[in-house]
């Protein structure tokens, strides 16, 4: 969203870009299947083709994904799935990693420490150089699945690197 859209803050900062090296793996955890396309699509198709490995992890199932309120939500939540694997293909091409889904129920993600220990766990198996995700401290971030995902990345790089210790 721009920041000159209706209910954006006003900024007089010009923003910049600059190329950061690209790492040989990346985790981009998102909250709903194509948040990570969304949020950094783009970036991870520049590194994918510039060899980084782009792995996913998207932690609710995207069973609310539609204005239908006839949709058969486990259909819904499978078709989901499907598309999120196409996208980290298309992505990613032969660079494309490992797609992991919590499955948590779509508008009820928690930052619950049984997530937390869930989202070490991908980490530590996946041991990505870099790790991308929502900003859970981003003025007007109104979606509450938006902003615990963002808690659950940054508690989860944490947890990760305190392999062995009993908080996870």
């Amino acid at each position: 969203m721009a920041a000159n859209e209706p209910g954006q803050p006003q900024s007089d900062v010009e923003l910049t870009s600059r190329d950061l090296a690209v790492p040989t793996s990346a985790l981009a955890i998102g909250a709903h299947p194509d948040d990570v396309e969304f949020g950094c699509g783009g970036t991870l198709a520049k590194w994918a083709a510039a060899g980084c490995v782009v792995h996913h992890l998207v932690l609710t199932d995207g069973s609310r994904g539609t204005w239908n309120p006839d949709a058969d939500t486990a259909a819904l939540a499978r078709t989901r799935q499907t598309e999120q694997r196409e996208a980290a293909r298309r992505l990613a091409g032969n660079r494309a990693g490992t797609v992991v889904f919590l499955e948590q129920v779509d508008g009820e993600l928690d930052s619950t420490l049984a997530l937390r220990g869930e989202v070490a766990r991908v980490i530590r198996e996946l041991r990505p150089q870099v790790v991308l995700g929502h900003d859970p401290w981003k003025r007007y971030r109104l979606h509450p699945d938006h902003r615990h995902a963002g808690l659950l990345a940054c508690e989860g790089i944490v947890a990760a690197r305190e392999i062995g210790r009993a908080h996870v």
